[in-house]
């Protein structure tokens, strides 16, 4: 049964700020850097990156996320998968460098 995260859209100009995301489609979380056009001001945005060309910016932390998708007993092993999820591709990301 598929797990879904309500999280705070970071890309403004949509009709609300809500995105829901499955996390079975989430392959890696990271932090990045934004500027903002308008006020030149920067600003960290959570990304959640999803392969094919998946990607969403969020307001919440990585530590929020990763709170959140551990925090269902039920969803344990879905925690375990997605740490292994994150970990490869840390070590595909490692060995890209290289």
């Amino acid at each position: 049964m598929a797990k879904f995260l309500q999280l705070t859209n970071s890309f403004k100009g949509n009709i609300e700020d809500r995105i829901i995301i499955n996390i079975d489609h989430i392959i890696s979380i990271f932090t990045k850097l934004k500027v903002n056009d308008e006020t030149n001001e920067a600003e960290n945005v959570t990304v959640l990156f999803g392969g094919e060309n998946k990607i969403w910016e969020v307001e919440e932390t990585v530590d929020d996320i990763q709170r959140m998708i551990g925090s269902d007993p039920i969803q344990d092993g879905m925690n375990t998968h997605f740490q292994q999820r994150m970990s490869d591709a840390k070590k595909i990301e490692d060995l890209t460098k290289t």
